[in-house]
Order: structure tokens, then sequence, then C-alpha cells
């Protein structure tokens, strides 16, 4: 995948702990901001691999 990624786990103010993700183009700066939140215990990991084949593909970062 071209880019910067980063998974971690944030805290928010009720204790619980959330995993974020985030990923930045390497060659050019954002253009636009794509939030998902999914629902409670969905698992994430297809948003994730669909992630990495459509960067790859150019469509999130050039």
């Amino acid at each position: 995948m071209d880019g910067w990624g980063e998974q971690e786990y944030v805290r928010n103010s009720r204790g619980v702990q959330l995993f974020t993700c985030g990923w930045l183009p390497a060659k050019t700066s954002p253009k636009a901001l794509v939030f998902l939140c999914h629902g409670y215990a969905m698992e994430c990991s297809g948003y994730m691999r669909d992630h990495e084949l459509r960067e790859k593909g150019g469509l999130y970062s050039q």
C-alpha cells in the first residue's frame, strides 16, 4: 500500500477502548476525508482490505 497508515487504540470519555485506523497519501496532500463508523461488534478487516485494494488502484490517493 502506498502511503502512510496507522492503527491504534484510543480511550473515550467513558473509558471504552476504541480501535482506529488512518491513512495518508505518500506523494500528495490529502484532498478529502473519508470517515467510516460501523456498528457495535462489527468486524472491520474487510473494510481495511478493501481500502488497500482501492488505494493501490489510485481511488483514494495518488
